[in-house]
């Protein structure tokens, strides 16, 4: 499976213009569904609520492209958006099991592969490629050319937040494959993870990581955990010492704090303020960056992307897309969290639906670490895998008139109640 990769890749992989290799492969994706396709796919809720968001968001986004003063940035988001709301409809509509996840997840494992070997690139030769975007970011207060990465991505926030991404994607697909050769591939991926994360800088995304790790190691080995952190902060404060390991924690939080934190939270409250003004109806594509050009309320700096992909959706498309974006990712979240607790513990159904919940609980903070969400594209992929494992976990599951949730037999064979 290509398209993770040709999403990492962007415009690197040339094609027709603004139609680089990915916008190029959806298209012909939907269309083969379509051919291939004989029949319905079985019913899911997932993919019912998936499909009429992308219906929704695609009114919405030809309407507001009509109605709303035209911006030189308004087609390029229209255009990502547009190509993002195919895959995810086509994907939805198609056939899903465990080997769409088991081929998602390598697809995901190739697209890291290639990042991570460009990345390393970066850091052995001090160079990048030519969308490295270099400008004065004050979540990165000692960011120079040298020392921060990007990869494919452009942007070290960005790589931070598909890093992050692929700690729940490589995880899930080395639950699902049966090869022990592939797995260890996934393992080392996995493992090369944090070490990326810190040459992006990416604190939000790096704290993320540390969270999600921790849970599941103390989940999973509770009395180990326990007594290496407390070993390995011991250690730590011994060899470094306690004041000057004080000074960087508050240095760093303190930079965070005082700096891009601050930017953010102004970003968002004069997004408010510009969504009140079109009574809640949204900008349309690219309207925040126009609007915010004008200025606002609340001082950011001189930036004016949104820096939360939450904001971009409520503020560009309305309450009414931002509500049906909610929705989805609550019964996504629903979805999972029944599965974790109606298969038995170690299956690989439950993995899912625990990665699930995870991915869904963790989106919202991870979608503030860049600058913009809904132009880029490997978000889309990522929403999309999360929508395929909802999928595939809803037509597994199924909820009886007693309330008991039970493994469905046309499935799984018996079912298996919790």
């Amino acid at each position: 499976m290509v398209i993770p990769s040709l999403a990492v890749l962007g415009s690197l992989a040339p094609g027709i213009g603004p139609f680089f290799a990915f916008r190029i492969s959806v298209p012909l994706f939907a269309l083969s569904v379509l051919m291939v396709r004989q029949s319905w796919p079985i019913h899911s809720r997932v993919r019912s609520v998936a499909i009429l968001l992308c219906w929704v968001w695609l009114v919405a986004l030809l309407a507001l492209s009509i109605a709303t003063q035209s911006s030189s940035s308004r087609w390029a988001e229209v255009l990502s958006v547009g190509i993002g709301l195919l895959l995810l409809a086509s994907w939805a509509a198609g056939t899903v099991s465990a080997d769409t996840i088991r081929v998602f997840g390598y697809g995901w494992l190739v697209a890291y592969l290639v990042t991570a070997i460009i990345a390393v690139w970066e850091l052995i030769s001090g160079s990048h490629l030519s969308n490295y975007f270099i400008y004065n970011d004050l979540s990165l207060p000692d960011w120079t050319e040298t020392n921060a990465v990007a990869s494919t991505l452009g942007n070290p926030n960005n790589y931070g937040f598909f890093l992050f991404a692929s700690l729940i994607v490589l995880a899930v697909g080395r639950a699902s494959t049966r090869s022990r050769f592939i797995r260890l591939i996934f393992s080392f991926a996995l493992l090369s993870i944090p070490v990326l994360l810190y040459f992006t800088e990416s604190r939000t995304s790096l704290a993320l990581w540390i969270a999600v790790v921790f849970v599941y190691f103390l989940v999973q080995r509770p009395l180990i955990t326990v007594v290496l952190t407390c070993l390995g902060a011991a250690v730590t404060l011994v060899w470094g010492g306690y004041v000057d390991i004080a000074h960087g924690i508050m240095q760093w939080f303190g930079n965070f704090a005082g700096g891009s934190a601050d930017i953010r939270v102004n970003l968002t409250l004069n997004g408010i303020d510009f969504l009140q003004e079109t009574y809640f109806l949204g900008l349309g594509p690219g309207g925040f960056e126009s609007r915010m050009a004008q200025g606002g309320r609340f001082p950011t700096g001189g930036i004016l992307s949104a820096h939360n992909g939450a904001t971009e959706v409520l503020v560009q498309y309305g309450v009414i897309v931002f509500a049906a974006l909610v929705v989805l990712l609550v019964l996504l979240m629903a979805t999972g969290w029944r599965a974790s607790r109606a298969f038995p513990r170690g299956s690989q159904q439950r993995f899912l639906g625990v990665a699930l919940v995870v991915a869904v609980l963790t989106l919202p903070p991870i979608v503030v670490t860049n600058s913009t969400t809904l132009t880029q594209s490997f978000p889309w992929v990522y929403l999309v895998f999360l929508v395929t494992v909802g999928i595939h976990l809803n037509q597994l599951t199924s909820r009886h008139g007693d309330g008991r949730v039970v493994l469905g037999s046309r499935y799984e064979g018996e079912g298996i109640s919790e």
